[in-house]
């Protein structure tokens, strides 16, 4: 007989069922996603990076500006009108020519002092606008505003003008405020460049 036809023998246990488990796992595709974006120096395309922001200096120091040149323009515009009046006097009876060397002299003072506050006003506004000339033109009327307020400060610790404490403060006030404004402009050169 062959052992096909030949019977097989009979066990006593019962046949095993087959073990079913998860499919076998398929290799992973690698997942590819795009690479990291680096940001480019400036700004500006490629990867445009944000301009950085407005340090709380610089804002200070342009809010001193704008206040500190409308009024010394103020003052300017005065002192010119002062000057023109003089100017207008009639002559002293025993100095002939002497009210219009006074009311050109008056004159010339207002001109300076409305040319400061025009700087002081036209600073301000650019430092808001982060223009590099307003930065310069600010830390140029800062260092000027550090010495006249310095010596005003100075002047007004003498003898004779201590009596007026109010005007001590104040322009010692406005000799620190310029300082501060000098070294905020000349440490944000971030924040002016390429604008």
């Amino acid at each position: 007989m062959d052992d096909q036809t030949r019977p097989q023998p009979q066990s006593d246990q019962p046949p095993q069922q087959p073990q079913w488990g998860p499919p076998p796992a398929e290799p992973q595709q690698p997942q590819w996603s795009p690479p990291p974006q680096q940001q480019a120096p400036g700004w500006g395309p490629p990867g445009y990076a944000a301009p950085p922001p407005r340090p709380m200096a610089v804002t200070v120091t342009g809010i001193f500006f704008v206040i500190l040149g409308v009024l010394v323009t103020l003052m300017g515009l005065l002192v010119l009108v002062l000057g023109q009046a003089a100017g207008a006097l009639s002559d002293f009876e025993n100095m002939p020519g002497l009210g219009g060397a006074v009311g050109g002299v008056i004159t010339v003072f207002g001109v300076i002092i409305l040319v400061f506050g025009i700087l002081w006003l036209a600073s301000g506004i650019g430092v808001f606008m982060a223009k590099q000339w307003a930065r310069i033109i600010g830390i140029i009327m800062g260092v000027l505003g550090v010495i006249v307020f310095g010596l005003g400060t100075m002047g007004s610790l003498s003898p004779e003008g201590q009596s007026n404490a109010a005007g001590i403060v104040i322009v010692l006030l406005l000799a620190i405020l310029s300082a501060v404004a000098v070294w905020a402009l000349a440490t944000a050169g971030p924040y002016f460049a390429r604008r």
